[in-house]
């Protein structure tokens, strides 16, 4: 069960802010999200905004809803919690899309797809072209993972194709460069880059043709939307009077964006963030977005800022030493952590000289704290990558020491499992082209991605002689109908004249009958 915590100074002060623009800068364990909440709920017990005014942005599903049923418990009467929007960026970005879907030339049962699909999508478009300078490499699935992460990078940038282009028609001048090593290689990536832009066009012309919205598109579409038509902007911004960030340090530029327009001027806005924490730039978050905020419009010189600074999840020594780490980073907001507790633990370091060597350290020290009873199982915590999961695990199987892997995926994502299932999805469907890659590649056939693609589009290319030879024969089919319905005609023409005849015979018998 789940300790609870009476909520310090700070973060009361914190809570207190109900109005205007608002920064809350955290140390690790602080209780941000515990802050972000709590406020929420202070302003509806204070009817400042009723649930459906309050827009609360964060970005795991698992803490929206947390946030969710912490407001509803808590709350002084009694609320829909279905009336609360509190999502992820993304779902919230979705729900924008499908409200606006005919305005943005989207069917209304668009689909959004996965990465697995995005990931297919883009295996097409490479049959269409022959790059020059773009360089494949040996594993067609590494270069398609890293070329998906490209267009989802521009779109976290809000760079869509017509900006691409621009920026491709537009090419720069490379004499600029004092250094001839540095334009060679500005010209090599920019050549790189042009071609580039034709993936991403026939990528988003096959996504638009099957009525598809991706990731990416989740944000930037509801970004351009809002740009494009004020009039639908100033519709979400009526409709939330105040509107929350989580953990603002991991945002992108598109995220961020989409938090300007909606909150106009003269808005409550309230972000909760540790600039300290920002890990996440590999996938687009910018943590100038946090440095930044009280300097950018609409925010400027309008941001009260306030501090959470006493961590609930550590001792001042292991505080202490990542003070010591971040302290000099240039680009930082000063904030000096303290320990809610006064029980403290010890930190020190070793070094092994290989993982396995580490993998057994961590094993004896574990059995140690065992033997000493002072400690239980559930007491330790090991943290690592995840791709050294696999080596401290097998040290722990060696002991019997009992584990439970906490962010890792689980049974069903081993690699023999996923194999085993890929295998029952081509049996009740051969046309699982995922599944089909997935066995292919797996140990039994090892079939290498280059191999893969290069069958791929032998199955594409003779897809296509299919199809065109099934038009063929349905445009035969077609004039073959045709002839038969003009025999048909023809044959009714014939008729009609051969009746004619028959009555113009029978009336001349007739008459000459009457004549002799």
């Amino acid at each position: 069960m789940k300790k609870k915590y009476l909520l310090t100074k700070e973060q009361k002060e914190a809570i207190a802010v109900t109005e205007g623009s608002h920064l809350i800068m955290s140390v690790a364990g602080a209780g941000k999200t515990t802050t972000l909440t709590s406020k929420i709920i202070e302003v509806i017990n204070r009817k400042l905004a009723t649930p459906e005014q309050i827009l609360g942005l964060t970005f795991t599903i698992k803490a929206a809803e947390n946030m969710c049923i912490q407001i509803a418990q808590k709350v002084k009467r009694k609320i829909d919690i279905n009336n609360l929007q509190i999502s992820t960026f993304h779902s919230f970005g979705n729900k924008i899309v499908k409200e606006n879907s005919l305005i943005l030339g989207l069917d209304t049962d668009f689909n959004l797809i996965s990465r697995a699909e995005s990931w297919q999508l883009l295996y097409q478009v490479m049959d269409e072209f022959v790059f020059e300078n773009v360089k494949i490499g040996s594993s067609i699935g590494n270069f398609l993972d890293k070329l998906l992460d490209f267009i989802i990078d521009l779109k976290n940038h809000l760079i869509n194709v017509e900006k691409f282009r621009k920026y491709i028609n537009s090419e720069p001048d490379f004499s600029t460069y004092e250094s001839k090593e540095l334009r060679e290689i500005a010209m090599k990536n920019f050549d790189v880059h042009r071609e580039l832009l034709q993936v991403y066009e026939e990528y988003e012309k096959l996504k638009s043709q099957q009525n598809f919205i991706d990731y990416g598109d989740q944000v930037m579409i509801p970004v351009e939307l809002f740009k494009q038509r004020p009039a639908i902007l100033a519709n979400y911004q009526n409709r939330y009077k105040y509107i929350f960030v989580d953990e603002y340090q991991d945002t992108n530029i598109a995220q961020a964006e989409l938090i300007y327009l909606l909150s106009g001027e003269d808005k409550n806005v309230t972000v909760v963030g540790d600039d300290d924490q920002s890990i996440y730039g590999w996938r687009g978050a910018s943590v100038y977005n946090i440095l930044k905020f009280n300097q950018l419009e609409p925010f400027k010189q309008k941001v009260k800022t306030t501090s959470i600074t006493k961590s609930f999840r550590t001792g001042q020594n292991v505080l202490d030493v990542a003070y010591n780490v971040v302290k000099d980073n240039k680009n930082r907001l000063e904030k000096i952590p303290k320990a809610y507790f006064k029980k403290d633990s010890k930190v020190f370091a070793f070094f092994a000289p290989t993982y396995s060597d580490e993998a057994e350290f961590i094993v004896k020290e574990i059995e140690n704290l065992i033997k000493s009873k002072n400690f239980s199982y559930k007491d330790i915590a090991i943290l690592c990558r995840k791709k050294r999961f696999d080596e401290i695990t097998i040290s722990l199987d060696k002991k019997d020491i009992p584990y439970e892997i906490i962010g890792g995926r689980g049974f069903y994502y081993r690699p023999e499992i996923i194999d085993a299932i890929s295998l029952l999805k081509l049996t009740h469907d051969p046309g699982d082209s995922i599944a089909l890659v997935r066995v292919l590649k797996s140990p039994k056939y090892k079939i290498c991605d280059r191999d893969i693609f290069h069958l791929a589009k032998y199955i594409i290319s003779k897809d296509k002689e299919y199809i065109k030879e099934i038009k063929s024969k349905n445009r035969e089919s077609e004039k073959i109908i045709v002839k038969n319905e003009s025999s048909v005609k023809n044959n009714a023409e014939i008729g009609s004249k051969n009746e004619n005849l028959v009555e113009n015979r029978t009336e001349f018998e007739m008459e000459n009958k009457t004549k002799f």
